[in-house]
């Protein structure tokens, strides 16, 4: 029988090959991921799927922009992800609704690449 944390593993994993796919599939130039109607508390698996997106394509060596759509029930849970575990800043990678989310990738792919 499976441990919580070996499930939890097994989940990241999941959505790391889904994203790899697409990834690869549609090439883009930036990442948003809808965590809306997740329910995420705590927990640091979560920032592989988010280092993942901004780490590919791994052989250019660019970071992609990636921004996360949170609400109430995942809000607080990935600010202390990003804040406490990524030790990045949540402005740049935690958004309220779509437009704030699309609305900073948009700046941050007119950025020189140094900026981003």
């Amino acid at each position: 029988m499976a441990t919580l944390s070996t499930r939890m593993v097994n989940v990241r994993r999941h959505i790391e090959c889904l994203m790899a796919g697409n990834m690869v599939a549609i090439e883009p130039d930036a990442v948003i991921l809808d965590f809306t109607h997740l329910k995420y508390e705590w927990g640091d698996e979560m920032a592989g799927v988010l280092y993942y997106c901004s780490n590919h394509p791994i052989q250019t060596g660019l970071k992609l922009p990636v921004a996360v759509v949170t609400s109430e029930i995942n809000r607080v849970g990935l600010t202390s992800l990003v804040r406490d575990e990524m030790l990045q800043s949540v402005d740049d990678w935690l958004f309220t609704d779509l437009d704030a989310a699309i609305s900073s990738i948009k700046h941050r792919l007119t950025m020189p690449h140094e900026e981003k």
